[in-house]
This record gives C-alpha cells, structure tokens and sequence, in this order.
C-alpha cells in the first residue's frame, strides 16, 4: 500500500525552536512501523532537522519539503492520505483530488481551526480519554491511534540513577510545575526541572524561576532529544503532575521512561491509568495530598513486565479499517 504521511511543522508551535513536537513524534513511530509493510512517503512541513534525521534514518521513508513540493506530490498514487497538519489547504488538495484520508486530531490543537469533521473519513486520537473527549467535542466516532513507542535505535543512555526527581514538559501552569516543586521543597528532593518555555506564559516561568533559588533543584529549560534521554537515564523518577485531564492525553515521555524502565509517577489524569500499571512501570494517585505523601520508596519494587504491543498492534488494523471501511 502507498500511504503518504503529512507531518506537523514545528514552527507552528515553537516559533521555529527545533524541537520535534509529539505530533512529529507520532508520526515517525508510525512511519516507522508502516513502513515495515508499506510504500511510505513522509512530507514534512517545515519540520525540526531532529524530525528530518528520524525520519530518514529508515530506508524506504523519503522525506521532501511541502512548501516546496506540494505540486509535484503525484497524490493520485497514493491509497491513503494521513494528515497530521489539520490546515485548510492540504484539506482543499485532498479532498478535490478525492482521497481517502486519515485526520490526526491531536490535543494540543483543541483550539485549532479546522473544516468540520464530519467531512473526514476517519478521526483518531492518541489515547481512549483523548477520543472520548474528541468524541463528545465533535459529536463523531474517534477512533485510536497508540503510540506504540518503544526505544530508540541508537544513542540510548546506559542506566545510572542519579538519585533526582525529573519534570519534563512544557513549563506551564495546567502542567502542574509550581505543584512538582512543591513536592520537591516539602521532601527535600534533588530534582530536574525541563521543558519548553519559550512559548509560554513569560510571568510564570520567571515565578518557577525564582522558586527554584536556594533548592537542590537544577532548572534547564529547552533541551534536545539527547539532553532529554540522559535525563531520563540519571532520574531516580519521572513525575508528572499534571493538574488536567487535556494535558494528559497523550504520555508520550511517559510512554519513552517506561521503555527505559524509569519508574513513573503521576496524577491520575486524561490517559495516565492506560499507560501505567501500577507496581509495573509506576504509580498514579489521585490527589496532590497524595502525591505530596507518596513513598517514593516503592519504586524499587517495580517489575517493568510491561508491553505496549497490543496497542502497537492496533495500528495495521485501524490502517486497514479507514481503507476498506472508511466512515
């Protein structure tokens, strides 16, 4: 099957930070298992230079520059369309070119401006609480699309637990970092503090800021993928404290810590019941009470038999789905 992947740039949320986003980050685990079995092609707009070395590190995916190619893509000869982009114009391509296609809806974009949905033959999301909530949104069927994330190729960290507390994410309220330093100043934790803050709200990054003065705790800001897998190496854990169900839909670091057999610990939040099982990879609690009391020494019980195949599995079956029975 030719399938043709349309992927989200970057700068559409990063201000041209090269910084592969997760909607990237979906894309490429889901070239990566297509083209396993398919002839795929990945049009990446505009995206990170991280994305593009993901991407072409795979034999059979080629990868062009939409802004640059759109009119010579030869869409007639692809059987699928998967379009993480949700911009008008592919839409228009697509939809006169009369394509099958396959919509990304992702939960960073619930406020995105888009045609409406029930023109599309098939709707996804990244998790079961992120359809449902795209389900009642848009008042369609949404079905899911994992991750399927499993470790990277290469450049992989040895494990060497550093004995700190780590935070990755966007350093933005609804994250809950104010509520991950609280936790760290009430047990005396060494911690990590890193993420995006370069679109942000600028007020509340310089209050985490000074919070952080006269703590054990290291604050980075910005890293790149590399930074990120050598955090993940070192952390005692991974805690993420996010204060809304929309900010947990997806659990993609998450999702890598488990993989790299780095305990977790969360506020049972949008999909964190569906990537932890607890006494496996982690533990989620449901108040901040609790989390601000959680023994952290239960983590050396974890067995990590953990698999995210099933779900990884789903993937050929929900790609078969949109083109023998699209909606």
């Amino acid at each position: 099957m030719k399938i043709l992947i349309l992927a989200m740039p970057a700068s559409q949320l990063h201000g041209g930070y090269d910084y592969c986003n997760p909607v990237q980050q979906q894309a490429y685990w889901l070239t990566k298992y297509l083209d396993e079995k398919h002839d795929v092609t990945v049009v990446c707009l505009d995206g990170s230079s991280q994305f593009k070395n993901m991407v072409t590190s795979h034999n059979n995916a080629e990868l062009a520059a939409f802004t640059e190619t759109k009119d010579q893509i030869k869409w007639g000869e692809y059987e699928l369309v998967i379009d993480y982009t949700v911009e008008k114009n592919s839409y228009s391509i697509i939809k006169e070119k009369g394509l099958k296609r396959l919509l990304m809806c992702h939960p960073l974009y619930h406020n995105y401006s888009t045609p409406p949905p029930l023109k599309y033959p098939c709707i996804v999301g990244t998790s079961d609480a992120h359809c449902q909530y795209l389900s009642e949104r848009l008042g369609v069927p949404v079905r899911e699309l994992p991750y399927g994330y499993e470790l990277p190729d290469k450049d992989v960290p040895e494990r060497d637990n550093k004995g700190y507390l780590l935070y990755i994410g966007r350093i933005a309220k609804a994250k809950g970092v104010h509520e991950f330093l609280s936790l760290c100043k009430k047990n005396r934790f060494d911690a990590v503090i890193a993420g995006d803050d370069k679109n942000v709200e600028e007020g509340y990054v310089f209050n985490i800021l000074e919070r952080c003065e006269g703590l054990n705790i290291r604050y980075m800001g910005c890293i790149d993928e590399s930074v990120k897998m050598k955090l993940l190496s070192e952390a005692q854990a991974l805690v993420i404290p996010y204060l809304s169900d929309f900010d947990a839909f997806v659990c993609s670091t998450l999702s890598i810590a488990t993989a790299m057999k780095i305990p977790t610990i969360a506020l049972n939040k949008g999909a964190v019941k569906e990537f932890i099982n607890k006494g496996v990879n982690g533990f989620y609690v449901d108040t901040l009470e609790q989390l601000y009391s959680f023994d952290f020494n239960k983590i050396d019980g974890l067995t990590f038999d953990y698999n995210y195949k099933p779900k990884y599995a789903r993937i050929e079956e929900l790609i078969t789905a949109a083109i023998s029975d699209p909606w």
